[in-house]
């Protein structure tokens, strides 16, 4: 097992984690409170007003399709087109969503 994984876990469980924190301090910024109940077996959290959150760059690495014997999971995928800030990340991932749904016009 690589040194990142034994010090860190899993990636993608610490990148939910980051995420879900920066989403709760700016909820509670503004006076808003959502709970994040324990996530279901799709490995996704559920809002206490019935939505959820999926990662898209989970659904991402199946849609690839590039298999890790080692992890037995899917590859994880770099972003394409990303560039590391807020409002560019979300272009690139909206533009992943609309290809894995068929919507890219290709």
């Amino acid at each position: 097992m690589p040194l990142r994984d034994r010090i860190f876990g899993d990636r993608e469980k610490c990148d939910r984690i980051f995420d879900l924190a920066l989403i709760r301090q700016s909820l509670k910024a503004r006076c808003l409170q959502i709970a994040f109940p324990t996530s279901d077996r799709r490995g996704c959290r559920i809002f206490v007003n019935g939505g959820s959150i999926h990662c898209a760059m989970h659904y991402y690495s199946q849609y690839v399709g590039e298999w890790n014997d080692y992890h037995g999971n899917y590859k994880w995928q770099k972003l394409p087109g990303g560039d590391h800030s807020a409002l560019g990340d979300c272009h690139a991932t909206l533009k992943i969503i609309k290809q894995m749904a068929g919507m890219d016009g290709n």
